[in-house]
């Protein structure tokens, strides 16, 4: 292989030695880092061949086009891999130490240092021209990341924009169905007591009983229609709580009132038990709510017996627990009953009727103000529903 410049004798020493250096550099690289060490014997001899030839072509003719083919190509496969840049910045200064031996026992006199120094300036210069590409190729997939992050926070927002306008929809939907159908199912709940209160006249024992069945049907349909448009609410973000002093023994009352008629259809014992003159503070609407779910899906699922509300103070805290001597709740289902929808004691759905939101919607309510909800059960021995509300800080402030 010709060559008539002053720095052939690196070429000439090198080039015959081709081969064995190729198997020498491709056994090195797998000593380079531990990326190298993974990949197969046959890509590593390929890479060693191609940057040996790459190598021989600068410093044999001065020809940098195969080294930068070469370059554009280990880099882009070696980012690809995700080799760190400083591994693979060490693969090419391999070539320079299995190098400088042969050439310092090949070339003598003042020829040595020539050649070894242009060995040197070739190594550097791959080394830069790689670290050139490969800061590109991080530059460029930085950019492309960043393209699709600006996309995928463009096409976020706009879905955020139509699920807010969902939700106002849903919302406004839910308050126009919330008036619609409360307003007409508390006419017939106020007519139908008018006429149990005697107001047109006398009513018989058969008549009494048709209108309180009434009663009791639209009080169930009323909280059924409560508990969607509150779970509602619950997902549109759209609940406030309002803290402040109540007696807590009014609240219970109104929630046994509440439920009683369902209790005296299935002749069940419905009783509360609350220390007169008990105040507390807190949203009194949303503990009357738990209390009606509570007392309510009690009495759902207790086919005979009694139920039982009792409330208490302990510390700062108000307890409320229902208990029932219902058909109980297997361990599997204790969890999951406060799940929306779902209904335990599912071979016997059709007999106890419902929405799967009571038991959901309390949990809602008792962590909104700021408690917790829980169970204790056994099948065929009935259930123990308890609940712990913490004071509202404006009991601090006193009652003004």
């Amino acid at each position: 292989m010709a060559d008539h410049s002053e720095d052939g004798r690196a070429c000439v020493a090198l080039a015959s030695l081709r081969d064995e250096i190729c198997n020498r550099y491709a056994r090195a690289l797998r000593r380079v880092g531990p990326h190298y060490a993974t990949r197969p014997w046959d890509e590593l001899l390929e890479t060693a061949g191609q940057a040996t030839d790459a190598y021989l072509a600068v410093l044999c003719s001065g020809d940098w086009e195969p080294m930068d083919r070469f370059i554009g190509a280990i880099a882009r496969k070696r980012f690809a891999q995700r080799f760190p840049m400083s591994e693979v910045q060490r693969a090419f200064t391999v070539f320079r130490e299995l190098c400088h031996p042969e050439l310092t026992a090949r070339v003598t006199g003042g020829g040595m240092d020539d050649a070894l120094s242009v060995l040197d300036r070739t190594v550097d210069e791959a080394i830069h021209r790689f670290s050139d590409t490969y800061q590109q190729l991080h530059l460029d997939e930085m950019n492309r990341q960043a393209a699709e992050l600006a996309e995928a926070h463009t096409r976020l927002h706009e879905q955020y924009r139509s699920v807010e306008e969902a939700a106002r929809i849903k919302g406004q939907f839910y308050a126009n169905m919330g008036h619609e159908l409360r307003s007409p199912l508390n006419a017939i709940l106020g007519y139908t007591e008018l006429l149990l209160d005697g107001i047109d006249g006398p009513v018989t024992e058969e008549q009494r009983r048709d209108l309180e069945r009434i009663v009791a049907s639209s009080r169930y349909l009323l909280k059924l229609i409560n508990n969607i448009l509150d779970m509602a609410r619950f997902e549109a973000g759209r609940v406030e709580v309002d803290a402040r002093p109540f007696d807590v023994g009014a609240v219970v009352v109104e929630a046994r009132d509440t439920v009683a008629p369902l209790a005296l259809r299935k002749d069940l014992d419905l009783r509360v038990d609350v220390p007169g003159g008990l105040r507390f503070t807190s949203d009194p609407d949303k503990v009357k709510q738990i209390l009606i779910n509570l007392l309510a899906n009690a009495v759902k699922f207790t086919p005979r017996g009694k139920v039982v509300c009792t409330v208490r103070r302990e510390g700062s805290e108000l307890v409320l627990e229902v208990c029932d001597t219902g058909i109980g709740i297997a361990p599997e289902d204790r969890e999951r009953v406060f799940e929306k929808f779902y209904q335990a004691n599912r071979s016997v759905a059709g007999e106890y009727r419902g929405t799967g939101l009571g038991l959901p919607l309390c949990r809602l309510l008792a962590e909104v103000l700021g408690g917790e909800i829980g169970l204790e059960s056994e099948v065929g021995h009935g259930s123990r529903f308890w609940v712990r509300l913490p004071e509202s800080q404006l009991a601090a402030g006193g009652e003004g």
